[in-house]
C-alpha cells in the first residue's frame, strides 16, 4: 500500500467521523424528516420481527435500522449510523 493511498484513506476518515456525529445529533439544525425517522426507528424497535414491518421505506434500509435497534442502538444511533453513511 502506498503512502499516498493510506494517508488520503485516513484523511477520509478523518473528514467522516466528524461529519457523522454532527450529522446524527442534528447540530447544525434539525432536518424536516427527523421527526419521521425517529417514529420509523420507534415503530421498528417495537415490532416482533422484521416481516411485522409495513412502512414506505426500503427493505435494505428498514432491515438495517430493524437489527441496529434490536442490538440496543438508540434512535440517534441510528440516525447517525445511516447519515454517516
Amino acid at each position: 500500500m502506498t503512502s499516498r493511498y493510506r494517508n488520503s484513506i485516513l484523511a477520509s476518515i478523518l473528514i467522516a467521523l466528524p461529519l457523522s456525529y454532527v450529522a446524527g445529533y442534528q447540530i447544525i439544525g434539525e432536518s424536516r424528516d427527523y421527526l419521521n425517522y425517529l417514529s420509523f426507528f420507534d415503530l421498528v424497535r417495537s415490532a416482533k420481527n422484521y416481516s411485522e414491518i409495513s412502512y414506505r421505506f426500503e427493505p435494505g434500509f428498514t432491515f438495517i435500522a430493524y437489527w441496529l435497534a434490536h442490538i440496543g442502538f438508540g434512535n440517534e444511533w441510528i440516525y447517525g449510523f445511516f447519515a454517516g453513511i
